[in-house]
């Protein structure tokens, strides 16, 4: 159900997917609390242009950070998506030069990352490493990245200068009893099979 919020992500999303190339990628980071539907949108964001074998289309791959601690965990998640399992024999500089041109093969124009509060629980040189992966996709492919995460999850893309000057940080409205929780209600009420009227955008 695409209410205000969600609508304002998912078409700036695709914006960031079918603009042109720019000199300078850019980066969305949708900030808010867990429960909050931040996963939900990313597969639904994902699902959309998720056809790696269309070539002539642009496509938008979707990788977790959870457990992330450096860049070689960035790429091998990156390859695993894309159908090609990372070697332990795979030096750094291996994993770069294939994803770049795993991405290249697939048209790549988004790179959407999950749970990116958890790059701070590394400690600041594994946060640092782990940026860096990030830092060099947006440079090298001119890629631009939209990543979900709670209010903790910009402070890590603050703490890189060129990162922070690179991303727009947009927080998730939490649900309030108003108009739109009404309408979101009574939109979700009609999709279910109930047999009876529930009501569940009435004022109680």
């Amino acid at each position: 159900i695409l209410y205000p919020a969600l609508k304002q992500v998912v078409n700036e999303a695709e914006w960031m997917i079918f603009e042109p190339r720019q000199t300078r990628a850019r980066g969305l980071i949708v900030c808010a609390d867990r429960g909050n539907g931040k996963t939900s949108l990313a597969h639904l964001i994902h699902k959309r242009y998720s056809d790696y074998d269309c070539s002539d289309a642009p496509s938008v791959l979707k990788i977790s950070m959870s457990g992330t601690r450096d860049a070689r965990s960035v790429y091998g998640r990156i390859m695993e998506e894309l159908g090609s399992p990372a070697r332990i024999s795979h030096r750094l500089s291996d994993r770069e030069l294939l994803v770049q041109r795993l991405l290249r093969d697939v048209n790549c124009k988004m790179l959407i990352l999950d749970e990116v509060q958890d790059i701070l629980q590394g400690s600041e040189r594994e946060q640092w490493r782990a940026l860096e992966g990030i830092k060099l996709l947006m440079n090298e492919l001119k890629v631009n990245i939209l990543a979900f995460g709670t209010d903790r999850a910009a402070q890590g893309f603050r703490s890189d200068p060129h990162l922070a000057a690179r991303f727009t940080e947009f927080p998730m409205p939490s649900w309030k009893p108003d108009t739109v929780l009404a309408n979101f209600l009574a939109t979700y009420e009609r999709m279910l099979p109930l047999r009876k009227p529930s009501n569940l955008c009435a004022q109680d």
